[in-house]
């Protein structure tokens, strides 16, 4: 859990000193400089006892020791469950002891956790005054998943200082970990009234009061966030805010571009424990599930030939790789997870026919495990039968409800073919089961969609969604704003678009969006400044050149304002231009896919030569030429294309397409050259990124 919040109030002698208004997790304890932060918590008091001398030094030595056992043994936990997720994938095969010896690891994490909060609660009570030692415990405690026990503490921190808007943060935070928006919400409207400057108190108060159905409530929120944070942006644009001002309850980051990682089922009840903090129900729940995984029955003393394999696996030597899981399928034939192996060896060396038998195997042989399922799907896809991996994908969702990794691909299936409303459904069941990662980019691709089919409600709920798993992200905040700002809702589009400049000033679209909001708010000299802080961060910024246009005309500057807007009708035009050879570039490409069908391969290259004459800097099109040249006969025009192909950087089965282009030519040293190069990227891209999900 990341945890934050500030304090408002009167000091007292020998105060900390604060980090500004937004943030707890950075104090000063002490008569002195003692340096006190245990990740984003709530960790250090603001009010040291009074001390002096060898006393006072050994008060901050023994704060500082259970503080640094703190963040050793939550590091080990957390450490732990990463370790987990990634052995769960089941990428090579032989992860099941590493499971079992993860999910010990992360029970033995807790027990020392829990020692070092009672070390760090026995030092406080003689280091700090009571009131700050509540507040330092509400936050470890809420770190620890116990939710409980942070609240009683936050409560008792309130009762002796009612000045305190972080321990009623803290309280909010609390009630979010049971469930309780009303009570979350009432806590914030008292800490936002204590700290009406506290960005974690007055948008997290926003937040609460959308989740209990009061829109006009947390429309009156976000008014109030967007005046009291306006000021931390200078008249250049630029912020004074902290990075990361807004607060969440989570195990896990969840950052902007990371693709989601699901669970196999088996494991998906233990990980949703940990996600809702009961860490020791889901180290119990994924003990168990160690004990059902197929991969718990690999045993590396008597499975000599799948450890053989999974090694091989891991150093990327493909070919050692399926040497040896043939050898064990053999040993083993009725065995799934070696079948489910040696297809993951033949999809990595692309061999997608035998990687296919031996995953449909592996399904008929256990049912129970979505692993192999899921992978089939993969093969299906990459074999451009997308019908096939669609109902692979939909048997799947329906023998594992809780397999969010299938519903996601079964999103991304539809996706691909422009079935929105199913791709949306699928997306958000699989939203729904909360992947340990990649939460922001879910939501980020379902409010795409939203937004593709002009359902403005379902991009506004998945844009804060989005922000709600990953506040601090900037991108976030501006996609938001942006959907207020398409409903017409003014008010709350400028308070996204402040969050998103809170956090990233150089945000050009945000600054963009903002001079929007100004220009329908006929505040022209506002919209004008915001226009052209968007222009200085990005100079072709359309949007923001048409409202710099507008509003210096609205104020008068006519002249001015036309040459802005005269700007603007230049590059539409061109861009109409550049849509319009789009659409002439894939009518050729058309063409030749249908000259290809026909079998006239001269006909489609002569087409295609076109493409390259449009576009001659893309290397597709010269894959597509070489490939149309290679079938007509035409082994040399061919090698050209796809050595241009290289020189623009396509990706490395342009060295397969050469060396089947030089064997035809009886160039034997040249095409196994072209082999190798293309077995090494095969290596290279399996040791990069794996195979399993």
């Amino acid at each position: 859990m990341r945890v934050a919040s500030s304090r408002s109030g009167p000091k007292r002698p020998c105060s900390s000193h604060e980090d500004g208004d937004h943030g707890l997790g950075v104090r000063w304890l002490g008569c002195g400089a003692l340096f006190i932060a245990l990740g984003s918590a709530a960790l250090a008091a603001q009010t040291p006892q009074p001390c002096a001398g060898d006393d006072c030094q050994n008060l901050r030595n023994h704060v500082t020791a259970a503080v640094t056992q703190i963040e050793g043994e939550k590091g080990r936990f957390v450490s732990s469950v990463r370790q987990l997720i990634q052995a769960i994938t089941g990428t090579y095969g032989d992860e099941g002891p590493l499971i079992a010896a993860g999910v010990e690891e992360m029970a033995r994490a807790l027990v020392g956790w829990d020692q070092a909060i009672r070390a760090y609660r026995a030092v406080l009570s003689d280091a700090v005054e009571p009131q700050d030692a509540h507040v330092a415990l509400a936050g470890v405690y809420l770190e620890r998943g116990k939710g409980a026990e942070g609240l009683k503490e936050a409560v008792a921190a309130s009762g002796l200082d009612p000045w305190r808007a972080d321990a009623h943060i803290l309280q909010a935070l609390a009630y979010d970990l049971a469930g309780r928006p009303v009570d979350a919400a009432r806590a914030l409207a008292k800490a936002s009234m204590l700290s009406v400057g506290n960005p974690a108190a007055t948008y997290g108060l926003a937040e609460r009061l959308i989740a209990i159905g009061d829109e006009a409530g947390a429309t009156a929120a976000l008014s109030r966030f967007r005046t009291a944070q306006e000021k931390n942006v200078r008249p250049d644009g630029s912020a004074r805010a902290s990075s990361a001002p807004f607060v969440r309850v989570g195990l896990l980051r969840q950052s902007a571009g990371v693709a989601p990682v699901f669970p196999p089922a088996v494991y998906a009840r233990g990980l949703a424990l940990l996600a809702e903090g009961a860490y020791e129900k889901g180290v119990a729940e994924l003990r168990s599930a160690a004990a059902r995984d197929p991969l718990g029955a690999y045993d590396p003393k008597h499975d000599e030939e799948a450890r053989q394999g999974a090694m091989a696996l891991r150093r990327a030597d493909l070919p050692a790789a399926l040497s040896h899981f043939k050898a064990a399928v053999e040993q083993s034939p009725d065995r799934a997870d070696a079948r489910r192996m040696l297809g993951v060896a033949y999809q990595a060396n692309e061999e997608y026919a035998q990687s296919l038998e031996q995953l449909n195997a592996a399904v008929a042989l256990n049912a129970t495990d979505d692993r192999s399922r899921r992978a089939l799907a993969d093969v299906f896809d990459l074999t451009g039968r997308p019908q096939d991996a669609e109902r692979v994908l939909r048997a799947t969702v329906e023998a594992f409800p809780v397999s969010g990794g299938a519903h996601y691909q079964l999103g991304l299936a539809y996706q691909s073919t422009g079935r929105n409303t199913d791709a949306i459904r699928e997306l958000e069941q699989a939203a729904a089961l909360s992947p340990v990662i990649g939460q922001d980019h879910l939501y980020d691709t379902i409010g795409v969609l939203y937004t593709t089919d002009a359902n403005l409600d379902g991009a506004l709920a998945a844009y804060r969604h989005r922000v709600q798993v990953n506040p601090n992200n900037s991108d976030a905040h501006r996609k938001l704003g942006q959907v207020y700002l398409e409903q017409g809702r003014q008010g709350e589009a400028a308070a996204e678009f402040v969050a998103a400049l809170l956090l990233d000033p150089l945000n050009a679209e945000a600054h963009a969006g903002e001079a929007q909001v100004h220009l329908r708010l006929s505040e022209y000299s506002d919209a004008e400044r915001s226009a052209r802080r968007a222009l200085t961060l990005r100079n072709t910024h359309a949007t923001a050149k048409y409202t710099l246009g507008a509003s210096l005309i609205r104020l008068g500057r006519t002249e001015e304002g036309t040459r802005e807007l005269e700007q603007f009708q230049r590059w539409q035009a061109d861009a109409l231009v550049q849509a319009n050879r789009g659409w002439e570039l894939k009518l050729i490409e058309q063409a030749a896919q249908s000259k290809i069908r026909l079998g006239d391969f001269d006909a489609a290259a002569l087409l295609l030569q076109q493409a390259v004459s449009f576009q001659p800097d893309v290397a597709s099109h010269y894959v597509s030429l070489g490939l149309v040249l290679e079938r007509a006969g035409r082994p040399v025009p061919a090698i050209d294309a796809f050595r241009r192909a290289l020189d623009l950087h396509a990706g490395p089965e342009v060295h397969r397409y050469l060396a089947e282009a030089y064997r035809v030519l009886g160039q034997d040293q040249e095409s196994q050259a072209e082999q190798a190069r293309y077995d090494r990227a095969k290596a290279d891209r399996f040791r990069e990124r794996g195979l399993g999900r």
